[in-house]
């Protein structure tokens, strides 16, 4: 009898001391939560593993507040972006007016190459030149490139990036409110671990905000700016923009292979009188290599007929 009391005493003992230990649990996890409060309380929820119905209060307007930027027209965010290819016969002049444009408009050259004439090489021209533009003058850049040039094609995409800005904005201010309770949190912090664990996750969430601070400037620079690309192609005669007619892409056809021929026999002209001097050498060369045969060869001759009548002599 004794001895079943005792097991019973005991048995009591545990469950007091584990209710005990709950209590002062659920306690520290309110002390906790009581410095967080609205959307912040949410996000330290998720985070430390609390369930709470702000988590799901949270979720809702945040999605909300979503579905209103994204469907409000005036605050989309998007990415514009244009390839041009450019025909010009005036290659220095345009390169000149696109640097002179894009300054006018407050934009910048993102990067520029151009490729052509050298010392030992000479012929047309090209360059692709990317430029960033102010969004709002977008369509009239390309206008007035369109204007000092024949645009041979052109290629406009537009990028909604909306949802992607609205989801970084919102994790920046659910990082900053992280950020503010883990600091405030730091202070009250009761021992060593505690203080060793806050201060880990809070440079997880110093990262985080860093990260996500980074990515929005680029989208801002996207939306803000939009990329042009050039390729510019130099050329003696500008491909016509419009659509001709029959007779006229006749006309053109033949004009062109005329021009083909003309410009073929004047590079060949050209290539003549500017290899004068190495064909002068060549002939000099030729010359001498065909005396010295010759008079190798009426050696050989002259020692032949020696040698013949020298035999005829002794045989009479």
């Amino acid at each position: 009898m004794k001895k079943t009391f005792k097991i019973i005493s005991v048995i009591m003992a545990l469950l007091f001391v584990s209710l005990s230990f709950a209590a002062c649990g659920a306690k520290s996890a309110d002390n906790a939560r009581q410095y967080v409060s609205g959307a912040e309380a949410a996000d330290y929820d998720v985070e430390y593993g609390f369930s709470s119905s702000a988590q799901e209060n949270s979720k809702s307007v945040s999605t909300e507040e979503k579905k209103d930027v994204i469907t409000d027209a005036g605050t989309r965010k998007l990415v514009r972006k244009a390839n041009l290819d450019i025909q010009t016969k005036e290659f220095d002049s345009f390169v000149t007016a696109v640097d002179k444009k894009v300054t006018a408009l407050k934009g910048y050259t993102e990067s520029s190459y151009i490729s052509g004439n050298s010392y030992y090489s000479s012929g047309n021209r090209n360059a692709e030149i990317t430029v960033r533009i102010p969004e709002e003058a977008f369509e009239s850049f390309i206008s007035d490139i369109s204007e000092i040039a024949t645009v041979t094609s052109k290629n406009v995409s537009v990028s909604d990036i909306t949802g992607d800005y609205v989801d970084t904005e919102s994790r920046i201010k659910s990082l900053e409110a992280e950020q503010k309770a883990l600091i405030d949190l730091m202070s009250k912090a009761k021992n060593v671990s505690e203080t060793l664990e806050i201060q880990t996750r809070l440079s997880e969430v110093n990262s985080d905000l860093e990260s996500c601070k980074a990515r929005m400037k680029t989208f801002d620079s996207l939306v803000s700016y939009s990329t042009v690309t050039l390729d510019i192609n130099e050329v003696e005669r500008e491909t016509a923009a419009e659509q001709e007619g029959f007779f006229a892409e006749i006309g053109r056809r033949l004009s062109d292979n005329l021009y083909s021929i003309a410009h073929g026999l004047r590079r060949l002209g050209i290539w003549f009188i500017s290899s004068l001097p190495f064909i002068a050498i060549f002939a000099v060369c030729v010359t001498a290599v065909i005396l010295i045969l010759r008079k190798l060869i009426k050696k050989r001759r002259n020692r032949k007929k020696q040698k013949g009548e020298e035999s005829n002599a002794e045989s009479k």
